[in-house]
Parts: C-alpha cells; sequence; structure tokens
C-alpha cells in the first residue's frame, strides 16, 4: 500500500512538472534589465516633459516590452486594452486614479506575450491575462510613488540648505541628477524583479487553471474592462451634445457592423473603422488649420525674448523631484536657477529669491508654463528695482489653482481622450483588415501574418500628441512672459481655446461612442436571440454594460476598483455558467 501511495504521488509531481512545462517561455536577464529600463523611461524627465503622454501610456510601452521580447504585436494589443482602462484616467494634485498606468501596461504586456507563447486553446486567452495581470499589478505603482515622494523630500530639505547659500547650481544638480537617479534606483530593479517572476506565475495559472478560468479571465480583460475605461472616460464628454454624439457614434459602427458594410478603394477593403477615424482625423485637421496661420506668426514674435535655460529646465525637469512636502517646487525653482544667477550677484539676493521659489508649487505642467514666464518677468522688474519680493509670490499661488483646473479640463479633459481614443481604435481593428501588409513585411518581419495595426496606432498616436503638447507649452510660457499675470486674463478668455475645447470634447464624445460599438474594445457579446434581433441585442449588450457603468461612477461614485473587481467575478460565474 504504501509503495503504491509513493509511485502514484511520483506520478501526479510528474504530470504536474509536464503541465508547468507547456509554456517555457522565459525572460532572460537582459530582457528583464530593459523592460526595468522601460519602466524608468516612462517615468523620467528625460523625455523632455513627453514621458508621462507617450512611454507612461501602455499603448505605447506595451509595445516597446513586445518588441524587447520579441513579438511586438502581441504586446501592443494587450498595452492598447489595458490603456483602454485609463482612457479616463485623471492626474490631479498629484493623486493617481485607478493605479500606475505605466507599471500597468509593462507588466500586461510581459504577461500577455508569455502566455501568448503556449498553447491555450484560445489566443484571447493570453491577451486577457495580460490585461488582467497588469492592472492588478498596476496598482504596485502606487507603493512606489509614496516612496519616491518620501524620498524626494530630502532631496528639497537639502535644496533648502543650499538655496540659503545662494547656491544655485547646487539646487539644479539635486533636482536633475539626484532626483533622477533615486527614480532610476527605484523604478529598474523593482519593474526587472516582477517581470523575471511573471513567466512562473503565468506559466502556473495557464497550465493548472481550468478552462472556463481562462475563458472568464479572457472575458474580462478583453472586453468587460474595455467598457469600464469607456464609462469612465464619459465623464469628462457625456453632457450636453456630447450625449447625442456618444450615441450617434455608437449607432453609427454598430449598424455598419450589423450589415458587414466594407468599403473597396482602389482593391483595399476598408471597415468602418477606418472610414470614421479618417472623419475624426479630417474635422480635427479643418480646426487646426483654421487658426494654425494666426498661431504660427504669434510664435515668430518670441525669437527677440531671450529667456535662457529657463524654459528647457522646466520642461525636462518639472516633476525631476516630485515630492508630497513641495510637488513641483523643487522643479520650479531649478527652472529658475539659471534666471536668479544672472538677476542677483549679491549672495543674500540669490539666496531670497532661490527661497521664494523652492515653496510649494503644483499645476498642469505644459499650460503651467505660463507661470513659469510671469514669474521670470517678474523677477527681472524686481532685480531692475520696479517691483517688490512679496507680490511675487503671491502671483504664484494666485494663479495655481487657476491654471491647474483650466490645464486638466483641456490636456486631461479633452485632448488626451480624444487623440488616444483615435490611436486605440487603430490599434484594436478587427482583423480582417488589412491594407498595410507591406508595412508588416517592411518594419515587423515576420508576423505570421497579422495586421500591423498595433504598430501603426503607436506612430499616429506619438505625431499628434508630440508637438501639439510641446506647442502649448512653448507657447504658453512666451505668452506668460511676455504679458505678464494679464495673459491668464486673455488666456481663460479666449474664444479660440473654448471653441477647441468644445470640438475637441464633441469628438472626443463620437469616438468613444464607436469605441463601445467595436467588438474587438467591449468583446460582450450574449448569444441569446437568434436572427436579426440577436444581432441588435448583441450589439445593446456593450452599450448597456457601459451606461451601467458610468452610472455606478457618476451617480452612486463607487470605486472603479470595486467595479473591476465585480467584472472578474462576474465574467468567471458567466464563463462557468456556459453563458459565454
Amino acid at each position: 500500500m504504501t509503495s503504491a501511495r509513493a509511485i502514484a504521488a511520483v506520478c501526479c509531481r510528474e504530470a504536474l512538472a509536464y503541465r508547468l512545462q507547456r509554456l517555457n517561455m522565459t525572460i532572460t536577464p537582459l530582457q528583464a534589465l530593459l523592460i526595468g529600463l522601460t519602466y524608468f523611461a516612462a517615468n523620467t524627465s528625460f523625455l523632455g516633459g513627453l514621458g508621462y503622454f507617450t512611454t507612461w501610456r501602455p499603448l505605447v510601452n506595451g509595445l516597446i516590452v513586445g518588441l524587447i521580447l520579441g513579438d511586438p504585436l502581441r504586446g501592443a494589443t494587450v498595452g492598447a486594452l489595458i490603456n483602454v482602462l485609463y482612457l479616463g484616467y485623471l492626474s490631479v494634485g498629484g493623486t493617481l486614479g485607478i493605479g500606475d498606468a505605466a507599471l500597468a501596461g509593462i507588466l500586461g504586456a510581459t504577461a500577455g506575450v508569455i502566455a501568448s507563447h503556449g498553447n491555450l486553446a484560445q489566443p484571447v486567452y493570453a491577451i486577457g491575462l495580460g490585461v488582467i495581470t497588469g492592472v492588478l499589478l498596476g496598482n504596485l505603482g502606487f507603493s512606489l510613488l509614496s516612496l519616491r515622494m518620501s524620498l524626494d523630500n530630502r532631496l528639497v530639505h537639502r535644496m533648502d540648505l543650499a538655496a540659503e547659500r545662494g547656491d544655485a547650481r547646487t539646487v539644479v544638480l539635486l533636482n536633475v541628477v539626484a532626483g533622477q537617479a533615486l527614480l532610476l534606483a527605484l523604478t529598474v530593479p523593482s519593474a526587472a524583479v516582477l517581470a523575471w517572476v511573471l513567466p512562473a506565475i503565468v506559466n502556473a495559472v495557464t497550465s493548472l487553471a481550468p478552462d472556463w478560468v481562462l475563458k472568464g479571465i479572457g472575458l474580462a480583460g478583453t472586453g468587460m474592462s474595455g467598457a469600464l475605461g469607456i464609462a469612465l472616460a464619459m465623464r469628462f464628454v457625456f453632457k450636453a451634445r456630447g450625449i447625442a454624439l456618444f450615441f450617434a457614434g455608437f449607432g453609427v459602427v454598430a449598424v455598419l457592423n450589423i450589415s458587414e458594410t466594407w468599403f473597396t478603394l482602389s482593391n483595399l477593403r476598408l471597415n468602418i473603422n477606418v472610414i470614421w477615424i479618417a472623419i475624426v482625423l479630417a474635422a480635427m485637421a479643418l480646426v487646426g488649420l483654421r487658426y494654425l496661420i494666426p498661431l504660427a506668426s504669434f510664435a515668430l514674435t518670441f525669437r527677440r525674448h531671450r529667456t535662457g535655460a529657463t524654459f528647457p529646465l522646466w520642461q525636462f525637469f518639472s516633476h525631476s523631484s516630485y515630492s508630497f512636502e513641495r510637488l513641483q517646487g523643487s522643479g520650479f525653482a531649478c527652472a529658475l536657477a539659471s534666471a536668479i544667477q544672472r538677476l542677483y550677484p549679491r549672495v543674500e539676493d540669490r539666496a531670497a529669491a532661490m527661497q521664494r521659489h523652492l515653496a510649494f508649487f503644483n499645476a498642469e505642467p505644459n499650460w503651467g508654463s505660463i507661470i513659469l514666464g510671469i514669474t521670470l518677468r517678474m523677477e527681472e522688474q524686481h532685480a531692475a528695482g520696479r517691483m517688490n519680493a512679496e507680490s511675487i509670490p503671491a502671483t504664484k499661488q494666485s494663479l495655481m489653482g487657476v491654471i491647474s483646473g483650466f490645464g486638466d479640463s483641456i490636456s486631461q479633459g479633452a485632448i488626451l481622450p480624444l487623440v488616444l481614443s483615435i490611436a486605440l481604435a487603430i490599434s484594436l481593428s478587427p482583423s480582417e483588415t488589412l491594407p498595410w501588409q507591406a508595412f508588416n513585411s517592411a518594419f515587423l518581419g515576420p508576423v505570421h501574418g497579422e495586421p500591423a495595426f498595433p504598430v501603426i496606432a503607436v506612430i499616429v498616436y506619438l505625431l499628434m500628441i508630440c508637438p501639439l503638447m510641446l506647442a502649448i507649452s512653448y507657447l504658453s510660457f512666451h505668452v506668460g512672459y511676455q504679458s505678464g499675470h494679464e495673459a491668464v486674463i486673455t488666456l481663460l478668455g479666449h474664444r479660440t481655446l473654448k471653441r477647441w475645447e468644445a470640438i475637441a470634447l464633441q469628438l472626443g464624445a463620437f469616438t468613444l461612442g464607436a469605441l463601445a460599438a467595436t467588438p474587438t474594445i467591449t468583446g460582450l457579446r450574449l448569444h441569446i436571440i437568434a436572427g436579426a434581433a440577436g444581432q441588435v441585442f448583441e450589439l445593446a449588450t456593450p452599450l448597456a454594460l457601459v451606461l451601467l457603468f458610468y452610472m455606478l461612477v457618476q451617480r452612486f461614485q463607487v470605486r472603479p476598483a470595486f467595479i473591476l473587481a465585480g467584472i472578474i467575478i462576474s465574467s468567471l460565474l458567466l464563463s462557468l455558467a456556459g453563458i459565454i
């Protein structure tokens, strides 16, 4: 009896070992290090203030991780689906939303690529597992951010000592070098270790979990979580005309999906996603061109101003030593350090100026550069004896809240969701649409005939967002420097900006409605009724889900984390019951 039990135990161990070896993809130390560096790149200041809009986004860093692991399309697809969940992300006042999107995208893409190299029954299982894994592990970013901001408090205290001595150079070095060295020490090892252990976790889950569990995770990651992301983004646009445009976008795409409408141009089959995206982009281009020439001529007037390194230092290092006590205060002082060094030959005057600007400061960094321009001009006037020192910090503090609310509403509430929605629609277009096969072979190598939409989407997104945000920051700084605090009144009351914001919100509402009707984004389809009525019912399911999540978040103030937990549980129950 004992020998029989021993033999049975050995057999069980061997069977378990065999199942665990079915997915044998591992991550090399070099790949883990590169993934860690990707997380550093998502948070670093060395990208000219664009990291938050580029490498911090799962749409972008998912592609980077895919390139590192040898499967760019799979990594980009998982990253895009995670980014749908973070469409409504809003970082205000130093706080985060539902998690660290950068860490979620990086680890989610890693898990998705690992799972996709196994013998799972459906590729959607691997993608869904990557999405859910990334979102869950992304919450670890809260701990890293808190630790970083706590340690940055100590750096700020060292800057205070340097400011008392009038040592502007040391303030810059502490902000730039020490701040980024601390970030490197925190982000690279953390992400690298997590990526290193992920294969064992993913392999264990995919080998030991029953099929209904994997199917439920696939639904939660590739369908229902996307509906939550759209619902979160609707908070900004679901009002007035935006409501009608949301339903219009959903209706147009839904009707054409039911009729399986395709357009043929020069032997090229384009599905409706390509058509409506082209229409939205054309509308954006027309609006942009309407005001491009006046803005270009306005920008040319800035060439006569000599502001030194103030704007570049702000653009690159406004968040380099982001601390709980001062937030962007150290970055603001760093940006003005070279100007203070030039304006105040006496040590006492330099010390007073540096201490003025090491105080607490926080604003949306791109539009907030207008405050930097205003402050620089005021410091020049104070150095010339035409202004008292007390009015400088008072003006800064009075403008901070106004510009923060204005900038966040436009950048994070209108522009970013619109541009991301367009890019995500391109990335997650149905696989039957293959208009760029030449792109695949030329730039991606052998990708087994998969469409290159995820890669094209990243390129389109970067070409749209990077010039736009740089232009906003540059123009805002020079408007502030040239016009003083009156520039803020002009900015807030400018009809052009109000029109842009309204148009961006309206186009964003349309694109969100179109995304809600896209099967690859909101993948829940309940096959209960047969025939044409059944098709209508299937398309109405994701719309009802999006509206339900919107009501839970907006009216009942339910935390997105609780809704996400409910999504995972309900997906598992639907799978277990055989409904999906």
